[in-house]
């Protein structure tokens, strides 16, 4: 009697989780129970073939042919690299919304985690660890760096919110970071803000383990949802302390494991673990950080 009545409540509970559905660019999107496009949306396409384009231990350092058809604007190759590098040096491992395997398979494969949006944020962020003058507005001025690069990604940004993507997310998050650092601090909330909706759009919040155990999602693509969700989480709680705001993503509203280690052996995977080493700590700090906002 009482496994009827507990196969009957786990039944009512799925039928209240909604569902992760692809959408026709092959990206995932959330759709809860009230929403009248489950009744014509599946979650068994799968997810295609495409995303799987990262290659293991990339550490080439050349820009193929192709890439450049992906910048809105011409730069040297050299400064492209320097400023990708420097990027993940020393802007990454601290907010992590990149994976940095992924990335550079894709900017070399032309595959989907590489996009004309993220290489603007990028680019303006690495600017601001440089102290060459082509990357300012103004060469006499360092606060100008990067200045050039975060304008170019405002205008990507309105036609990529037609059709977001994970990368939008990451991008917003970088850009919420940039604004703080050129003192908008209202534009820092607002873009913060953004990837945290999208976020929840996307059902970065949701538990991907039955769609990976199913073969419906890479286990590359739920890893990078996982890094994404965590990082986002961080950048707000750093956000909510720097403004004396709420937080907008609060612990219990996710189901999502932390990302781990692989322990790779090339530069860029031993980057990528020390940066998800790094992300597991300030995760533990900022669920700290919200218990105490909450009860200011």
């Amino acid at each position: 009697m009482f496994k009827d009545g507990a196969a009957e409540i786990e039944q009512l509970r799925r039928q209240f989780e909604g569902t992760l559905n692809l959408d026709h660019d092959g990206e995932t999107h959330f759709y809860g129970v009230t929403s009248g496009r489950l009744d014509f949306l599946t979650s068994s396409q799968g997810v295609p073939d495409m995303v799987l384009d990262h290659k293991e231990g990339v550490t080439k350092l050349t820009i193929p042919s192709f890439f450049h058809d992906l910048l809105p604007m011409s730069l040297p190759d050299e400064l492209q690299l320097h400023l990708i590098e420097i990027y993940f040096t020393w802007a990454n491992p601290w907010c992590p919304v990149i994976n940095e395997e992924l990335f550079r398979g894709s900017m070399y494969s032309g595959g989907k985690y590489c996009t004309p949006l993220l290489l603007m944020c990028i680019f303006s962020m690495g600017s601001r660890f440089t102290d060459r003058p082509e990357v300012r507005s103004d060469p006499a001025s360092p606060y100008t760096a990067g200045r050039s690069f975060l304008e170019e990604a405002e205008r990507l940004l309105q036609v990529e919110l037609k059709s977001p993507k994970i990368t939008t997310i990451q991008a917003l998050t970088i850009m919420s970071v940039l604004y703080c650092a050129f003192g908008y601090d209202s534009a820092c909330w607002l873009h913060e803000g953004m990837a945290s909706r999208l976020m929840l759009e996307m059902g970065l919040n949701i538990d991907t383990t039955p769609l990976v155990a199913s073969g419906s999602m890479p286990a590359e693509e739920a890893m990078l949802r996982r890094q994404v969700y965590w990082s986002l989480y961080s950048v707000d709680k750093l956000s909510a302390s720097y403004t004396g705001r709420a937080c907008t993503m609060l612990s219990f509203q996710g189901a999502v494991q932390m990302p781990f280690v692989k322990s790779g052996t090339s530069l860029v995977a031993s980057r990528q673990d020390e940066s998800m080493v790094f992300l597991n700590s300030q995760v533990k700090l900022c669920q700290m950080v919200e218990e105490i906002l909450l009860n200011l």
